[in-house]
């Protein structure tokens, strides 16, 4: 199922993939529950992002708390329903920016990501 993300583009995201997208993350947000320690069986909204990301960098955007609050999608409660929320965010976002240069080796939802990042998580800008 990954396959069909790896090589897209967060503009090829449309509503009928919003099924197969909550199941992924559903089954990545049980697969990295913490496993040992005081923390086991915590499960992590942020690490499910950053692993979709990773694995399809040009489709699946990352977020982190102060990002997901930033634009409503506070994920303590149906953490799938609210990544889909930013997900679409982002893909207006990256509509938008259409037509941007980019620089080697970044993609729309890199640069969204930078600025987020930027913005929200360390208030530089």
């Amino acid at each position: 199922m990954l396959e069909d993300y790896r090589q897209g583009s967060i503009l090829d995201y449309t509503t009928r993939d919003d099924k197969r997208i909550k199941g992924l993350f559903a089954d990545f947000l049980a697969a990295l529950a913490i496993a040992d320690g005081r923390k086991k069986g915590d499960r992590s909204a942020v690490a499910v992002a950053k692993t979709l990301h990773l694995l399809a960098p040009g489709f699946f955007p990352l977020w982190d708390k102060k990002i997901a609050q930033a634009y409503s999608s506070d994920y303590s409660r149906r953490p799938a329903e609210q990544y889909l929320s930013f997900l679409k965010m982002a893909q207006d976002m990256a509509r938008k920016l259409q037509g941007v240069s980019l620089p080697p080796g970044k993609t729309l939802l890199k640069l969204i990501d930078e600025y987020n990042y930027a913005k929200f998580t360390k208030q530089w800008v």
